[in-house]
């Protein structure tokens, strides 16, 4: 069977067909690990530059004067 054979030296269609039996398997383990690579990448640099990720969206102005009654801007929640 297709799960019984070296994965790394298998083909693109065995590679395809091992994991499509891991996820039909419904096995927890492997909808975990699942979950933490894709997780894993797009909180890296890599998966970041795939996303277009801006950690601070728009103009950064640093220093904006307030009038008295004025109050700052909260851009994040508490």
């Amino acid at each position: 069977s297709a799960g019984h054979q070296d994965y790394l030296s298998a083909n693109d269609t065995a590679k395809n067909a091992i994991l499509t039996a891991m996820e039909s398997s419904g096995s927890d383990i492997f909808r975990d690990l699942k979950q933490m690579v894709v997780f894993g990448f797009y909180t890296s640099e890599a998966g970041a530059e795939e996303l277009r990720y801006d950690p601070v969206p728009g103009d950064y102005k640093g220093c904006i004067p307030l009038k008295e009654d004025d109050r700052a801007w909260l851009i994040q929640g508490i």
